[in-house]
């Protein structure tokens, strides 16, 4: 079994395992001394590809013991003792291996097997075209440096599957340099691009341009399990039509809209970077018959990203990865808040005094709002910016760490967390779902305008902190067909609330406590419209313990109203329109 294979095995094996780290031999530990002709090679070539990949099973799906769902063993290895030599030179590139073709700058691969490939190609192309379905090749990158300005630098026509190898102490580049000119059927627009299987491994390094396209594209699956890649492109530094699938290898890529975009991504592991201009994971469908996700069960994830970090239509699952996200330019670039259901909440906001904003959305001396009514938050620019948005989001394990302008983490159904350590700094709200927020473990201390926010919201159990500036924890109505309800029946949960109208738990259905520690530190403790109690647990408010719930005006009632007028007034006193 392949070493990198043997130590992702371990870490799946052993809990609380260490990242996988690849590390670098030195020399080329597959380089072929065989005096042997290429025509030979080639035929014992073909015959070890096959052989390689029969002896893993299944290409995707295996059930091999420590493999990776969606991987092979062939996946990982990254031997090539039998690889035929290929010496690229711009405009006098030799060799003699049979189903290797050059045509002035371009070598096009029409036989299966292994190659090993070095040398430099200005204005030039890699092509595979092999003519069998079950076709697979190996290219092994040793130091290897190729520009193209109008096309790809490798370009994949037909295959089963191709392995790019970078041999361990490699240094190679692919780069495109300029506007991509079509040349046949297929929309070429990566400086690595293959409409079939593309699985990249090695122990050396590989840095990929693209001026005007995206990084890497495949049409099929796109999957890294070894190396060091530095990408770089003015879209998408990693596209995968079916799946991007990453367990192993340190990445750095910076792209113009996306960092990986892929309808099924998948982290198992690897030490990953991404700053990007739009989304740093984009799992988006337009097909309602298929289902995104996005697996993040392993490795290392740093994103920094203009917009939602992590965005999917479908599900977000994690695992046992370490995540470390900004988005948007992180909490203190927040847009400034408002909620005008009660004058009094209004009050509460700027209040004591304060210069009031304009209603209507008018300018203010405040500055420029941009008023959403749709929520009680508005982005002066109109746009959310938040750390992981999905449909439903399910956490299990992990070390979490975001800084958000907007929400942190955000479901349009539900949130489901078992497990793992969150530190987040919200701009907004720091865990919301529209239909229920549920947390049955965890460690959890959270900075955000509100903490926690959802239709329904349960806790069961888990470590909670929460310092916030306008409701601790709101159940509110987001959706039709559920009921308002905060239930807490277990955990540790302690709340610091800004001063003002501001609530600890605040329900426009109903709370009840049942069991845990509770402890809130705010001048409106509770707040809801429908029942409430506490039947178990202990509860503290200010350092005084109490048995029973003990009900918030609406509105913040008197004092809310009043620090409404100061906040109208303030208004009326900056020149805004009441």
């Amino acid at each position: 079994m392949n070493n990198n294979l043997k130590k992702l095995t371990a870490a799946f094996l052993i809990p609380g395992a260490l990242v996988l780290t690849l590390a670098g031999c030195a020399g080329i530990s597959g380089s072929s001394t065989q005096e042997t002709t290429a025509e030979t090679k080639a035929v014992t070539e073909t015959s070890t590809v096959a052989e390689k990949e029969s002896s893993s099973g299944s290409d995707t799906n295996t059930s091999t013991a420590g493999v990776p769902d969606g991987f092979s063993e062939r996946d990982f290895d990254t031997s090539y003792a039998d690889a035929i030599p290929v010496t690229l030179a711009t405009g006098a590139t030799s060799t003699d291996a049979e189903g290797v073709s050059v045509d002035g700058n371009t070598v096009t691969f029409t036989k299966a097997g292994s190659y090993i490939l070095s040398g430099e190609l200005e204005g030039g192309q890699i092509v595979i075209d092999l003519p069998g379905e079950s076709d697979k090749l190996q290219i092994v990158l040793n130091g290897v440096n190729i520009t193209n300005s109008s096309s790809a630098g490798i370009y994949v026509k037909n295959a089963d599957k191709v392995f790019v190898t970078t041999a361990s102490g490699s240094e190679n580049s692919i780069a495109t340099t300029g506007d991509f000119v079509q040349t046949d059927e297929n929309n070429v627009d990566g400086a690595i691009y293959s409409k079939d299987d593309l699985v990249f491994n090695g122990e050396g390094t590989l840095k990929v341009s693209c001026a005007a396209g995206h990084g890497i594209v495949s049409k099929n699956d796109l999957k890294i399990t070894g190396g060091t890649y530095e990408i770089s492109s003015a879209s998408k530094a990693l596209q995968g039509k079916d799946m991007v699938g990453i367990a192993g290898g340190t990445l750095s890529l910076t792209a113009g809209t996306d960092g990986i975009d892929s309808v099924d991504v998948r982290i198992f592991d690897g030490d990953i970077s991404i700053t990007v201009g739009d989304e740093g994971i984009n799992n988006d469908v337009s097909d309602e018959n298929t289902q995104p996700t996005v697996t993040l069960a392993g490795g290392k994830v740093k994103l920094e990203s203009a917009d939602d970090a992590i965005q999917s239509t479908g599900q977000v699952m994690i695992s046992g990865a370490d995540i470390d996200i900004v988005s948007g330019g992180g909490s203190t670039n927040a847009a400034e808040h408002y909620d005008d259901m009660m004058f009094g909440q209004m009050g509460g906001w700027k209040g004591m005094g304060q210069q009031g904003p304009q209603f209507g959305g008018e300018q203010s001396s405040t500055g420029e709002i941009n008023y959403d009514t749709d929520d009680d938050t508005s982005a002066n620019d109109g746009t959310k910016k938040k750390g992981i948005k999905a449909a439903g989001i399910t956490v299990d394990s992990g070390n979490i760490n975001i800084d958000s302008q907007d929400d942190a983490i955000h479901a349009d159904g539900e949130i489901l967390i078992n497990g793992g350590t969150f530190t987040i700094k919200a701009g907004d709200d720091g865990i919301h779902a529209d239909e229920k927020v549920i947390i049955s473990g965890g460690t959890f201390n959270i900075d955000a305008w509100e903490g926690i926010e959802a239709t329904v919201v349960q806790i069961n159990d888990g470590d909670i902190t929460i310092n916030a500036s306008d409701d601790g924890i709101n159940s509110t109505q987001k959706v039709s067909g559920l009921s308002s309800e905060l239930e807490i029946n277990g955990g540790n949960l302690v709340i610091n609330m800004a001063q003002g109208d501001t609530d600890a738990l605040d329900s426009n259905g109903t709370i009840y406590i049942t069991g845990g520690n509770v402890e809130l530190n705010a001048q409106s403790p509770f707040d809801y419209d429908g029942g409430g109690s506490i039947t178990g647990g202990t509860v503290y408010v200010n350092g005084t313990q109490v048995t029973e719930l003990y009900n918030q005006m609406m509105g913040g009632g008197m004092q809310g109203g009043m620090q409404g007028g100061r906040g109208m007034q303030g208004g009326m006193m900056s020149g805004g329109q009441v």
